[in-house]
């Protein structure tokens, strides 16, 4: 649709090109004509359009820096790559109290991500939302109280792995 608008628009001994709206998409159109049309250099602009989206602009919170959140997102699902095994070579309960840790963050993380992505206070209404982000977040909370008494009480994950590995 842009190649056609864009086309349509084009005068046929045109080169330069800069961004100008044609219908409802930013498209580049030529607007400079050069006497060589054999040197091919192309002039463009000071700015590229505007990507196109049919969707509302939505602004992040400011309240909350994502791009180290996203960071500190991918360094612990990273650190589970030698967490998890290194949890099972050196056994003890501070390993089982992190190993508990990063599998509680990790879950909660993603499945906050499936929330956000499907539980738009716009589709289901902000109640509902609400509630599910709640629900998700008491039963992280639920999650990772149970696991730590769980090492602290019994074997542990590990040694609880290790006795599902024996059966």
């Amino acid at each position: 649709m842009a190649l056609s608008c864009f086309l349509r628009s084009v005068p046929r001994n045109a080169i330069a090109l800069t961004s100008q709206p044609c219908l409802n998409y930013h498209v580049l159109r030529p607007t400079a004509v050069f006497s060589n049309l054999a040197s091919r250099k192309t002039v463009l602009s000071s700015g590229i359009s505007k990507p196109f989206s049919v969707s509302p602009k939505q602004l992040a919170s400011e309240t909350v820096d994502y791009p180290k959140l996203w960071t500190v997102e991918r360094t612990i699902s990273i650190g589970m790559l030698a967490l998890v095994p290194g949890a099972f070579i050196f056994p003890s309960p501070a390993m089982d109290y992190l190993l508990a840790l990063t599998l509680v963050m990790h879950s909660h993380w993603g499945i906050e991500a499936i929330i956000k992505d499907y539980i738009r206070p716009r589709v289901v209404g902000a109640l509902l939302a609400n509630l599910s982000m709640g629900t998700l977040y008491i039963l992280s909370i639920a999650a990772l109280g149970s696991l730590c008494y769980f090492s602290y009480t019994d074997v542990g994950l590990v040694g609880l792995v290790k006795m599902l590995w024996k059966l």
